[in-house]
């Protein structure tokens, strides 16, 4: 027998095995797998800062990952066509399971509102301390975090030093990169890249409820090019899967937020009061939310209410949308609203009447849940208004805020407005001029969001006043202005309508 040397068997096995047919075998079968470190924040829509602003660096995993590693987080500024690094941040994991350890968050920090799990890049301790700020990046089995303070915030629990003992320089107007690096793990020699910028910001203000509201607000940036904020604000973070747990500090996030709506930091080398521009949604605003007391007092505090900068939109219906029963024709009507801005020269805007049959008692309360109301509803009433003797009509309409000073809270940039219009006058007179009747009500429309509960949510710069005019048929005027909390007249808020009533 002849016999075949060893390395010969092997080159025809290789040759006969090339010509197989590859059944069930996909040419991705070894491919490198997808990257697992991610930039979800700062997201694509929001590249671009007020200066001196804080923010996070965040990514979510595609996948979890049973040891993620460590990761370096750098922050480079473009300087005459070169970069250099002004942020370099690390983390420090346990090396049995690749993610930060509890040891080294800070769970007893008095000035954060926990609402869950404690993983936050806020609060490492260790290595460093609680105020070093170049060991702010936290890593877990889902995300990984990192806090970059930019400036606004320097005075407050950090050292504001780099990891030489070195004073930051603030984050001032101009182009830097962020690079996040995969030390070890799962993630080891994974890199991302992302640019972003400091310098002047266009921003849409307003409240997110209801999720309609919240909706028309982002569409209407996307429209008018303006931003709006929907990353986390460092010292405001919500979980993954958040389910409303996060964590929350107010000295933290108040101030980067404030100066979204106006930069008064000191060494700003573009970014002033005097160029803030502003939009402003006056849809459901109370004393308590962040829309009031961080975004409009700001505005107010620099006097910038009137300014061209500055542009209030409210809905023409004065509401996202309208459900109801017509009452002339039988059927349903669904009218939406569209946010337009507040009309020229005015400081109270009328946006419609409904007119009901029987006696509504809606006054100053709107149910959006209701849609089986029978009505009439005006959307012209500068034309006039015409209803049949008997009938109730309520008056809604928005108030623009007016000159303020603001009071200082015991957080930094967030202040309580003094001054607005709080109460509306009214007098209607006959065809010979004669007052039939008058009255002054209350500007604070409550809405019940939560269906089938009593809970009322206010809006201090939005009303609806219910009346019964006279059942003698004729044209009435009916007179409106605006008081101010002193009890005095706003100029700008006369209103007058013609509303003729005819027989039943």
């Amino acid at each position: 027998m002849k016999r075949v040397s060893l390395s010969r068997m092997v080159t025809l096995l290789i040759l006969l095995i090339s010509f197989l047919p590859m059944t069930g075998v996909s040419a991705g079968t070894h491919d490198t797998p997808a990257p697992s470190l991610v930039l979800t924040q700062p997201s694509d829509n929001e590249t671009n800062f007020a200066e001196k602003r804080d923010f996070y660096v965040y990514g979510v995993f595609p996948d979890r990952l049973e040891h993620p590693g460590d990761i370096r987080i750098e922050l480079l500024k473009e300087d005459n066509g070169s970069e250099r690094r002004v942020r370099l941040l690390e983390s420090h994991v346990d090396s049995m399971n690749g993610t930060t350890s509890p040891d080294s968050i800070e769970t007893n920090y008095s000035e954060g509102l926990d609402r869950g799990d404690l993983m936050v890049a806020d609060l490492i301790k260790e290595p460093g301390g609680l105020f070093d700020p170049s060991n702010k990046v936290v890593v877990t089995h889902e995300y990984y975090q990192g806090m970059i303070l930019g400036g606004v915030t320097k005075d407050f629990d950090t050292t504001y030093r780099d990891e030489n003992g070195t004073l930051l320089e603030d984050l001032t107007a101009g182009t830097y990169t962020i690079i996040v690096t995969g030390l070890s793990g799962d993630v080891s020699g994974q890199v991302v890249v992302k640019n972003i910028t400091f310098g002047l910001t266009d921003s849409l203000f307003g409240t997110d409820r209801p999720p309609v509201n919240l909706q028309n607000r982002i569409a209407y940036a996307d429209v008018h090019h303006l931003r709006i904020d929907r990353d986390w604000f460092p010292g405001y973070f919500l979980f993954p899967g958040y389910n409303n747990t996060g964590y929350s500090v107010p000295k933290r996030w108040n101030p980067n937020n404030a100066i979204e709506s106006v930069n008064d930091q000191n060494g700003t080398v573009i970014d002033t009061p005097a160029v803030a521009n502003n939009s402003l949604i006056l849809y459901n605003i109370n004393e308590k939310s962040t829309t009031y007391g961080v975004e409009l007092s700001a505005i107010l505090k620099y006097g910038l209410e009137e300014s061209d900068n500055t542009t209030f939109l409210l809905y023409n219906t004065g509401e996202p949308s309208l459900s109801y029963i017509n009452a002339s024709s039988g059927t349903e009507e669904q009218v939406p609203g569209n946010l337009t801005p507040f009309p020229d020269g005015s400081r109270l805007a009328l946006t419609r009447a409904e007119i009901y049959p029987d006696e509504n008692s809606g006054e100053n309360t709107y149910d959006p849940w209701n849609n089986t109301t029978v009505m009439d509803v005006d959307y012209h009433i500068s034309d006039g208004i015409t209803i049949h003797a008997g009938d109730t009509m309520t008056l809604f309409g928005v108030t623009k805020p007016i000159r303020s000073s603001v009071n200082e809270t015991d957080i930094p940039h967030r202040f309580t407005i003094n001054n607005r219009i709080a109460t509306i006058r009214y007098d209607i007179r006959d065809e010979e001029g004669d007052e039939v009747y008058n009255s002054t009500r209350m500007v604070n429309l409550s809405r019940l969001f939560n269906q089938g509960s009593p809970d009322r949510f206010n809006s201090i710069f939005e009303f609806g006043h219910e009346f019964t005019l006279p059942d003698t048929p004729g044209r009435y005027i009916l007179h409106a202005c605006g008081i101010d909390m002193s009890g005095n007249l706003v100029s700008g808020t006369d209103n007058s309508v013609q509303v003729t009533v005819v027989a039943p």
